[in-house]
């Protein structure tokens, strides 16, 4: 039975070192440049709605929304707050304030509070799937 042992330890001690992984270091250095918090930095996004009224009834409308941050502040904790300002416009020349948001960079993730409900808006350093 020892022999038994002694063998199959003998012949699978090759298949034991070849199955050795490698880890590869978890970097502390993010990518923040995905998402540049930065006061007067802004984003247009071009938004297509179509809003739904029943069968076969429906609406479509074309806008834009730019997102600006106007501000920061230091919370409770001395943590940074970015204050953003979120605008809408038909023709990107008028633009009229549609609501404030702000977003904050806390254990990795990039929070963002509107209307008094808190989401995870984006986790860092983000990756294509």
């Amino acid at each position: 039975m020892r022999r038994v042992v002694y063998l199959f330890l003998f012949f699978s001690f090759p298949f034991i070192l070849a199955c050795d992984e490698e880890f590869e270091p978890v970097s502390q250095d993010l990518d923040f440049g995905f998402q540049p918090l930065k006061l007067g930095n802004y984003w247009i996004y071009e938004v297509e709605e179509t809003i739904h009224f029943g069968e076969n009834d429906f609406e479509t409308t074309d806008f834009f929304y730019r997102d600006r941050i106007r501000g920061t502040y230091l919370n409770d904790a001395r943590e940074l707050v970015y204050i953003v300002e979120r605008s809408k416009s038909t023709n990107r020349q008028t633009w009229v304030k549609q609501l404030d948001f702000t977003l904050q960079i806390k254990n990795n993730s990039l929070l963002r509070t509107a209307d008094n409900r808190t989401i995870v808006a984006l986790v860092f350093p983000p990756h294509w799937v």
